[in-house]
C-alpha cells in the first residue's frame, strides 16, 4: 500500500503469516504513545514541522498520537474521541 501511493516513510502494527500468507499472529501493537513518538522520530528525520503532519485515528486510545499532530482528523471515531473532537474542532470523516 505504501509503494502504492508513493509513502517513503510509515510505522505500523506488526503481524505474523504463515507460509500461505494468511494472518497467523499479532506481533506487536502501535498505539497513541508509540505512534505519538514516531511522529517526534519522523519529523526529525525529514526536517519537517508537526504542523506538516497530519495523524487519522478512529479510537481514543490514539488521542497522543493525534495531539502530536498539526493536523488531527477522527475517522469513523469512536464515542469518546468524537466528543473530544468536537470539543477540539478536529475534522471529523
Amino acid at each position: 500500500i505504501a509503494e502504492y501511493l508513493e509513502v517513503s516513510e510509515w510505522r505500523s502494527s506488526h503481524y505474523t503469516v504463515n507460509e500461505e500468507g494468511n494472518f497467523e499472529s499479532v506481533e506487536s501493537v502501535l498505539l497513541g504513545e508509540g505512534k505519538a513518538e514516531c511522529i517526534d522520530q519522523m519529523t526529525k528525520s525529514l526536517k519537517i514541522a508537526r504542523e506538516q503532519v497530519t495523524a487519522y485515528s478512529d479510537s481514543d486510545l490514539d488521542l497522543p498520537f493525534l495531539h502530536s499532530a498539526g493536523t488531527p482528523v477522527a475517522a469513523n471515531p469512536n464515542p469518546k474521541l468524537l466528543k473530544v473532537s468536537k470539543k477540539n474542532s478536529w475534522e471529523i470523516i
